[in-house]
């Protein structure tokens, strides 16, 4: 079959479809999505192996026509069909919803035996953060290589509420659980309280530093959300430092007590001055006593004694 019949497939009208042509439900069925998640379908009919597959949206164009094959897997891009042998049925996969991704498709099979059956789905896709309630900048929470961090995300929720965690602009979910408890891989969510749950990322490396959203997923109201920051340093960088700073802080302790040291030797140099200057005085004080000529006044007395008796 040429492009121009899988072309007709995609057409609206189903007055341009050949009488050979068979919606498979009459009615569109609709369905609602979030950013970030996969939409997966399947055709509620057995087909031929070997048949034509296709995922087309919209009308008439050449464009709409997303992915084909008559494989019995292909992708191409966001856009995955699946033939699957055993119960003789077509998958579809739309990956990593995005909000342009929203509108009407159409999940097909036809061969060369006339025989053309598709599936028609409107498919809405909603933002996954549609209330960010973040109150001025976003807290940062630091960390090390190897380490951990935990968030207490305050956010109003129902316990079976979808609870998700995202990064960078929320391109992509990196987990997201309607548990009470979950963990995938290194990243971890437990629910805490009606008011807040946990996000915890364990052995953390270099690039989980960045920008994150915690958030609450609502039916029936918007879905809210809360942005942090986290960042992770190299644990021999931070040992550096504290090595750095503790010395720092020895070596001005070390000054301290030189300095204080110094002072009390000058004091006790002062002190040792005065004492010699006391002995010294001392000895001035004798020696005003002998100059003031009473041990000569006593020798003299004597030696005129003396020389009356001899005479």
């Amino acid at each position: 079959m040429n492009i121009h019949r899988v072309l007709s497939f995609c057409v609206l009208s189903a007055g341009l479809f050949d009488k050979n042509t068979h919606l498979i439900n009459a009615q569109t069925n609709l369905y609602t999505k979030v950013e970030g998640e996969d939409f997966r379908i399947e055709l509620d009919r057995e087909v031929p192996a070997g048949s034509r597959k296709y995922i087309c949206r919209n009308d008439t164009e050449k464009e709409d026509i997303l992915i084909e094959t008559t494989e019995n897997r292909a992708e191409s891009g966001r856009y995955i069909i699946r033939y699957d042998i055993s119960d003789k049925k077509v998958h579809a996969v739309i990956k990593e919803l995005t909000q342009s991704g929203s509108g009407r498709y159409k999940i097909g099979v036809s061969n060369s035996s006339s025989l053309n059956l598709f599936q028609e789905v409107e498919l809405k896709v909603r933002e996954l953060c549609e209330e960010d309630i973040t109150n001025g900048k976003p807290k940062v929470y630091s960390a090390t290589v190897g380490g951990e961090v935990t968030i207490r995300c305050l956010l109003p929720l129902h316990s079976r509420n979808i609870k998700f965690l995202c990064k960078d602009e929320c391109k992509t979910t990196i987990i997201n659980t309607n548990n009470l408890t979950i963990m995938n891989g290194r990243h971890e969510i437990e629910y805490w309280s009606n008011m807040a749950f946990n996000v915890t990322i364990t052995n953390l490396i270099k690039s989980d530093s960045g920008r994150y959203k915690c958030g609450v997923r609502k039916k029936d109201a918007k879905n809210t959300c809360l942005e942090f920051e986290i960042s992770v340093t190299d644990g021999n960088i931070l040992l550096r430092a504290v090595c750095v700073t503790v010395v720092v802080v020895l070596l001005a302790v070390f000054v301290l007590l030189f300095y204080k040291l110094k002072i009390k030797h000058v004091n006790t140099r002062g002190n040792g001055r005065n004492n010699e200057v006391a002995v010294y005085d001392d000895v001035a004080e004798v020696y005003q006593s002998a100059t003031d000529g009473s041990i000569y006044q006593e020798l003299s007395s004597r030696e005129e004694a003396l020389y009356l008796s001899l005479h």
